[in-house]
């Protein structure tokens, strides 16, 4: 009897396994927990000419499948394109590795793998066995790699929508609130709704950990784990945006209504910050203080300075010190996108600022 890819070997795998807990999830094999939604923000951002070149690769991957899947008894092309498709398998492995969110995973399971089932010589048997196991193996694992190009651009053309639907202004940026458009987007089409709405073959499991229970799904299909991720991303109250700036997607994970990302803005801005470029515009296109990331945490760190001097547990004197670095750090990180992004979050914690008061 032929064999199938059982959730073991999907376990090993790891690419299509994602852990979340609160409002974090981890992917596959990395240590590295990121906000919910991170999965699905990188597809959205993933550049078109990475698309395209994935697609050259993968469609027809999945025009082979199709085609061995009703026809039992191929001629000899049948192996060339078995043997270019499988080379095409490795052209798609090394892509990734470069590639949001998959740059992160540990290659070792593929790359120990994969010529086990793509090599020439496992090519060939899988070509004169195509019913006995190594037959099924190749087309189930090739079928699986070819997913992974019409799986973005589906999942791009029809949930991009949704997505700019959710920054509509009478849509408040919380859970209930995307629940209602999520609502809304589906059930006007019934069809789209059962195609886009529905999961099959998703295993979960509940993982106890040190700080609490872990919700590990494992998925059958890249498609499937995409739309997933955006979905529990909504339900945790994170959700993707376009900035006007740049117009890449970012993600926000509250309530403000937060206009430009924190990133640079294009090239021709000359080194500018997306909300740089944003304030320059005027007062109506204004990145607003209680909206702009950077400045509430800025704000949230020197206000935890006040209650502990109010409290007795901080002297008034180094609290002044440590409020002049955090205002000094925030002014570097509205400037600075990759500081704002990476050591600001550090630098700013209140402890960090005593200490470096404490230095001065």
């Amino acid at each position: 009897m032929a064999k199938k890819v059982d959730l073991q070997e999907r376990l090993n795998m790891r690419f299509l396994t994602v852990s979340y807990k609160d409002k974090q999830e981890t992917y596959g094999t990395s240590n590295t927990a990121t906000d919910t939604g991170s999965i699905a923000l990188d597809i959205l951002n993933l550049p078109d000419s990475v698309l395209e070149e994935l697609l050259e690769l993968t469609d027809p991957m999945m025009e082979l499948v199709d085609f061995l899947n009703k026809n039992r008894n191929p001629d000899q092309k049948t192996l060339c394109r078995m043997m270019t498709a499988s080379k095409n398998v490795f052209r798609v492995v090394d892509l990734l590795r470069e590639v949001p969110p998959f740059e992160n995973q540990d290659f070792t399971w593929l790359d120990e793998n994969l010529p086990k089932v793509f090599a020439p010589e496992k090519v060939r048997k899988a070509y004169t066995e195509r019913k006995k196991e190594q037959g099924e193996v190749f087309i189930q694992a090739l079928c699986l790699v070819a997913q992974l190009g019409f799986g973005i651009r589906d999942f791009r053309k029809a949930l991009i929508p949704l997505v700019e639907s959710l920054a509509d202004e009478d849509i408040s940026r919380n859970p209930k609130g995307f629940s209602q458009k999520f609502d809304s987007f589906f059930s006007k089409d019934e069809e789209r709704k059962d195609q886009w709405m529905a999961f099959s073959n998703v295993s979960v499991e509940y993982v106890p950990e040190e700080k609490g229970i872990v919700r590990r799904m494992h998925y059958a299909s890249f498609p499937s784990m995409f739309r997933s991720n955006l979905y529990e991303a909504l339900a945790a109250g994170n959700a993707p945006k376009r900035c006007p700036i740049c117009q890449k997607f970012f993600l926000t994970t509250n309530a403000r209504r937060q206009k430009y990302c924190t990133g640079y803005a294009p090239e021709e801005y000359d080194g500018l910050t997306c909300t740089a470029v944003g304030n320059m515009m005027g007062r109506k296109f204004r990145e607003l203080a209680e909206n702009d990331p950077t400045i509430v945490l800025y704000h949230r760190s020197v206000d935890t300075l006040d209650k502990r001097v109010e409290r007795g547990t901080l002297d008034k004197e180094l609290a002044a010190k440590a409020k002049r670095i955090a205002r000094d750090c925030k002014d570097i990180a509205i400037a600075d996108a990759d500081y704002a992004n990476g050591e600001y979050l550090t630098d700013m914690l209140p402890d960090a600022l005593i200490a470096a008061a404490m230095r001065s």
